[in-house]
């Protein structure tokens, strides 16, 4: 008996795949409006900072990688989050410290992995992530799959130790790490103007042989397209790249800067490059039915209400756990081996 082969998907055009890049900006954006909102009511716990404004560039960079791929991300990372595939709901409870969140309510927004989904995760130390890829990568060389890393981060990481130690590591080792630096022009409440003498951060790649490419990162097909290329090079050769993507966050560093240290025209001029209004400009190019759009719109929140509702639903730890998780098992076994007694997931 011959087996009969199921029909092939239809293939994907250019409208579709632009309107699925469309989709998980909006999911980014609607998430981090939502999430400070709830911040403001007192559901959110811990600091929050949002990339409101610089979602082309996870969405860009991620849409051509595998679900085997991974991500490092920053005290900045819900968009790099959501874009590599974990779940909205998940990620909303996880802000609001539940037990049904992404990490059982232990890591809060600074701190969301998922292993899973690629994600291995976010890190409130600015360029600790750095070094992390760079071993990440080892690791993937040494599995042979064709595996890569992307690391994420803002320019202010490039003016610290692990900047150069991780790249250097990269480069000397040929590591599949891809380093995207998304460059929003500030570190923190300064601007990287005032700190650096050099501004073009890909000349501090160059100078370690690393392949670079720079690119507008408020346009989401700019930001796919060199992505893309830097992405099929790592995998063919096995080597590091470097993706500089000039970018604007909309509101200030976390919840109640007050950004007296930016400009209201600096700001609004962003604004009027929005990489929404730009991804929705192109459609009325190609000339996309504004019902389309719409849709997606409404999809999105409804998806929200649902992660909302999931987040609100979700039961908060009790004190008592809060050393589990601290060991692995097999730490755990071997503290035992050493007759030492385990309470509340510390040796005593």
């Amino acid at each position: 008996m011959v087996r009969q082969q199921a029909p092939s998907a239809p293939a994907r055009t250019d409208t579709d795949r632009l309107l699925d890049l469309y989709r998980s900006m909006r999911r980014i954006r609607r998430f981090e409006e939502t999430a400070l909102l709830q911040s403001s009511l007192g559901k959110v716990h811990g600091a929050l900072h949002l990339s409101v404004g610089q979602e082309a560039i996870a969405v860009g960079v991620c849409d051509s990688l595998r679900p085997t791929d991974y991500v490092a991300s920053t005290h900045r990372g819900h968009a790099h989050c959501l874009a590599k595939g974990v779940p909205a709901k998940e990620m909303m409870a996880e802000l609001f410290g539940r037990l049904n969140g992404s990490c059982k309510g232990r890591g809060g927004s600074m701190h969301i992995a998922d292993f899973d989904r690629g994600v291995i995760g976010c890190n409130g130390v600015v360029a600790a992530n750095l070094t992390v890829s760079a071993g990440v990568g080892e690791a993937l060389k040494l599995e042979g799959d064709g595996n890569i890393i992307v690391c994420f981060f803002g320019e202010g990481a490039t003016n610290r130790g692990p900047f150069l130690e991780g790249l250097n590591l990269a480069a000397t080792w040929e590591l599949p790490v891809l380093y995207v630096c998304e460059a929003n022009g500030y570190a923190q409440y300064t601007a990287f103007a005032n700190t650096s003498k050099e501004l073009d951060v890909t000349k501090r790649a160059e100078a370690l042989g690393i392949e670079t490419r720079s690119c507008d990162g408020m346009k989401v097909l700019d930001v796919q397209a060199a992505a893309r290329e830097l992405i099929e090079s790592i995998r063919g050769n096995s080597q590091p790249a470097f993706l500089l993507a000039d970018t604007y966050r909309y509101l200030g560093h976390a919840l109640g800067d007050p950004e007296y240290y930016r400009p209201r025209e600096e700001i609004d001029a962003a604004r009027s490059r929005d990489p929404l209004k730009q991804a929705i400009e192109k459609f009325d190019e190609m000339g996309v039915d504004s019902k389309r759009i719409k849709k997606i719109d409404a999809d999105v929140e409804q998806e929200l209400e649902e992660a909302l509702s999931f987040a609100d639903g979700g039961a908060i730890p009790e004190g008592s756990s809060v050393g589990e998780y601290v060991y692995s098992e097999g730490v755990r076994t071997r503290i035992g081996a050493l007759g030492w007694e385990v309470l509340n997931g510390y040796p005593t």
